[in-house]
């Protein structure tokens, strides 16, 4: 038996669901049913947006807003969430926008810095996935709740990601496009994906350029 605190705890969290889904205004893509669709040739694909107004999968994430991708490229991506109002969530689901049905899915809370998801996985052309993006928990008190902004970002890494100048190595030339594009608060210096332009992205230019092209 659940203890009264447990229950008052239940009771709180369904009232400010409940309460904020109230004057929610409905997104477009609030379903599975009604998911954006992007393809590959969409790439890189960046949406802004409101969060939907209620659960529409079983569990976390709430306020759910649903896309497919239609992959026609295999390849290694990078799924992100960086810079999403207060504490988002994000699943991929493969072939199926279903727990039950999905050949696979996965799952991120924090990998972009403290409080939002970012997802790095290969992806198979041919094959169709369900990104599910919302909140962590529906508390009022602690968003992104209901219709709050979201930012989703869905890139293929490429091979030599330090490579900014395409000619298939990674010299001097390279960092100073990199610097250009940084002062300029270019989103090909935005290495570190979170919207800002800091000593973040400078690290992760220079790991990338360390590695160098294989």
């Amino acid at each position: 038996m659940r203890s009264p605190n447990t229950l008052a705890l239940s009771a709180t969290l369904t009232l400010s669901a409940t309460t904020l889904a109230q004057s929610c205004v409905q997104a477009p893509n609030e379903s599975c049913a009604t998911s954006l669709v992007f393809t590959t040739g969409d790439l890189p694909f960046n949406h802004a947006d409101l969060l939907g107004c209620q659960n529409d999968l079983v569990d976390r994430p709430y306020f759910d807003v649903f896309f497919r991708y239609d992959c026609t490229t295999t390849a290694e991506h990078r799924l992100s969430a960086c810079g999403t109002t207060g504490d988002s969530y994000m699943r991929l689901y493969a072939d199926a926008c279903s727990f039950l049905q999905s050949s696979f899915w996965v799952d991120d809370d924090d990998s972009c810095g403290e409080l939002d998801p970012m997802i790095t996985i290969e992806l198979e052309s041919g094959h169709s996935y369900w990104i599910e993006l919302g909140a962590w928990r529906p508390d009022e008190h602690f968003p992104p709740n209901a219709n709050d902004p979201y930012l989703l970002s869905v890139v293929i890494i490429e091979p030599c990601p330090a490579d900014l100048d395409a000619d298939s190595d990674v010299d001097f030339e390279d960092v100073l496009v990199f610097l250009v594009a940084f002062a300029r608060q270019d989103p090909l210096a935005d290495f570190f994906p979170d919207g800002s332009f800091d000593s973040l992205d400078v690290v992760d230019f220079l790991n990338a350029f360390a590695a160098g092209c294989p």
